[in-house]
């Protein structure tokens, strides 16, 4: 059987700038929708995930901003479950 490592986000704080408000479930949702896509070669448990500050290029979209969310978030995954350091 080939199962696919799994992770649940238990609590997600994303800290967007001003203005950002009206499309922070946009972001959250396209998030976690990005994340499911990835693969990740075991299970790991994170207390606390972090991801080092962001900075939004003129004009980008959610999707752009989501994407490279994604992959931050998933280099960081990716190591913890090869038993490597996590930024936590």
């Amino acid at each position: 059987m080939n199962r696919r490592a799994s992770f649940r986000i238990e609590h997600l704080n994303l800290q967007l700038p001003p203005g950002f408000a009206p499309r922070a479930d946009r972001i959250g949702r396209q998030l976690a929708e990005q994340l499911s896509r990835l693969p990740l070669s075991s299970s790991v448990t994170l207390q606390r995930l972090a991801l080092p500050p962001v900075t939004l290029q003129a004009g980008e979209t959610d999707t752009a901003l989501v994407k490279r969310l994604a992959r931050e978030v998933h280099a960081q995954l990716s190591s913890a479950a090869r038993g490597g350091k996590s930024h936590a």
